[in-house]
């Protein structure tokens, strides 16, 4: 299962390049990832930070995805995709949560 979790989290960082701090959860029987970045909005706060959008697939998901055929696990891999660049249109990460306050933390349940 390890190596499945591996695959899609290495799947879903690479559609977050502007993510300079990526953290996954390890030791989990599902993925769960959180990612964040520098967001240069505002002057006075040079190092304010993103919401924290948190990733997860189920692991009933990971169970199902191991058993596929390859063929398979790939049209899995374009549905993450998918839903991922879909998300990530109407994504905000841009937060008014004060100076030393934590960001807010955006959950995304991948449903594929």
């Amino acid at each position: 299962m390890k190596s499945s979790v591996r695959h899609l989290s290495n799947l879903i960082m690479s559609l977050f390049p502007e993510a300079d701090k990526v953290e996954p959860k390890p030791n989990l029987d599902y993925l769960c990832m959180d990612m964040t970045w520098k967001t240069n909005d505002d002057p006075q706060r040079k190092s304010k930070r993103s919401k924290t959008f948190r990733i997860t697939i189920s692991q009933e998901q990971i169970e199902d995805y191991e058993l596929l055929p390859q063929r398979a696990k790939d049209e899995f891999d374009e549905k993450v995709t998918h839903f991922i660049q879909n998300k990530k249109t109407s994504m905000e990460p841009i937060h008014n949560n004060p100076y030393g306050a934590s960001a807010p933390i955006e959950e995304w349940h991948v449903v594929v």
